[in-house]
Formats: C-alpha cells, sequence, structure tokens
C-alpha cells in the first residue's frame, strides 16, 4: 500500500464558528492549493568578495512569479537585492567603513519542527505522508527531545551526539542527508520502473559493507 492521500477539503467551511477549527481549515485549504497553484519563481544572486585575505558572501533574492505564495500566506520568500556586479571586478568601498573584529563561529540555531520539515523536504528525505514519522521515529528513540514551551525547539540528546558521532567515524557520510536522499531517490526510480530492487538493494550492500570492512 501507497502512503496515504495529502489532508485536503472535502467540504466548505462556512459552517465552521469556532476561531481555532477556521483556523485549522484554512491551513489545510490554503495548503492543498498552494500544491495546485502555479510556481513561485525568482532568481538569487551570490556575490563572494575578497577584501583584505578575508572572504565575505552577499545573497540577494528577486521574486519575479509569486505564483503559489499568495494563496499560502505563511510562507515568504524574503531577501536584499543587491546591486549589479562584474566577476572579478573590484568592489567600491569608498562610501563604506569597513571594521575587522575577532571572533569565534558559532554553532548553528536549534530548529523547531517545521523547520526541520522544511530542510527535509529541500534535501529530498520523505514525503508529505512520512516526513513527520521520520521526526516522531527520532523522538520516540530519544535521539532528540522536543521543548514544551514554544518555539518547541529540537535539542539532540547525548545518545543521538554519540550517534552522529559513531557514524562519523564509520565513513560513507552516513549522518549526513545526502545519503538518506539518494535512498529516496532510489525508491522513487524503483516505484516507476526505471531501476530494479535488486540493483538498489545490491548498491545499498556495497556501501554498508564498506563501513564494516
Amino acid at each position: 500500500a501507497g502512503p496515504p492521500p495529502p489532508i485536503h477539503p472535502t467540504a466548505p467551511g462556512a459552517g465552521i464558528t469556532d476561531d481555532r477549527e477556521k483556523g485549522v481549515f484554512e491551513l489545510v485549504a490554503r495548503h492543498f492549493l498552494a500544491c495546485c497553484a502555479q510556481d513561485a519563481t525568482g532568481r538569487q544572486t551570490i556575490v563572494e568578495a575578497d577584501l583584505g585575505g578575508e572572504g565575505f558572501t552577499a545573497r540577494g533574492l528577486i521574486v519575479d512569479v509569486r505564483g503559489w505564495l499568495d494563496v499560502y500566506r505563511w510562507e515568504r520568500w524574503s531577501g536584499v537585492q543587491l546591486p549589479p556586479f562584474v566577476a572579478g571586478a573590484p568592489l567600491d568601498t569608498s562610501n563604506s567603513s569597513l571594521e575587522l573584529i575577532p571572533g569565534r563561529t558559532q554553532p548553528p540555531n536549534l530548529l523547531n519542527e517545521a523547520e526541520l520539515l522544511s530542510k527535509m523536504d529541500a534535501h529530498g528525505i520523505g514525503t508529505d505522508a512520512t516526513m513527520a514519522d521520520h521526526i516522531k521515529t527520532v523522538l520516540q528513540r530519544e535521539y532528540a527531545t522536543r521543548g514544551n514551551a514554544p518555539p518547541h525547539l529540537l535539542k539532540p540528546t547525548a545518545l543521538g551526539s554519540a550517534l552522529v558521532d559513531a557514524y562519523d567515524k564509520m565513513g560513507e557520510r552516513l549522518n549526513r542527508p545526502e545519503l538518506r536522499a539518494i535512498a529516496e531517490a532510489d525508491f522513487t526510480k524503483v516505484a516507476t520502473g526505471h531501476k530494479t530492487r535488486a540493483a538498489v538493494v545490491a548498491e545499498t550492500l556495497q556501501t554498508m559493507r564498506r563501513c564494516f570492512d
């Protein structure tokens, strides 16, 4: 059996009087309609500059077609529109003040469940029907905990950190999302007939054997 169909509205919501229920209905309805709407398109500019031997990166985003962004109002594409640059040209800093301040890198911020789902989607891990189950499994196995107070951040436990460290030492990037994304893509290829189950199993076993040799 395949995954269940996506949650979608089955009747008008005009008769709903409870505000919380209205909010849930709007979320479901807008998500479904956004999936059927026109794609959103944009252009991202990435500028890399070298100033005094230090590397700097700036990103800019221009939204050309809003598409489904106008339907699903909780998703926003935002960014800074950068001025035009020419590759290899010197950077004019005559109207800017630059100050080099020593410091240390900081660990990335913890994620809440919605942010983790977005990253899983970006890496091609799971489907709309299975991604939440992946997170549920991680919590049930106590690889991470979820905060009780908003924004309900997910925090790795000692067990989860030890598992990642062990994967690092085994090699083959077992703790990296790319490996799971490759597996998900192979599953899709098997389902569509572009790859055989035997070929996928053989490739997976070859990867696993390298970890234990």
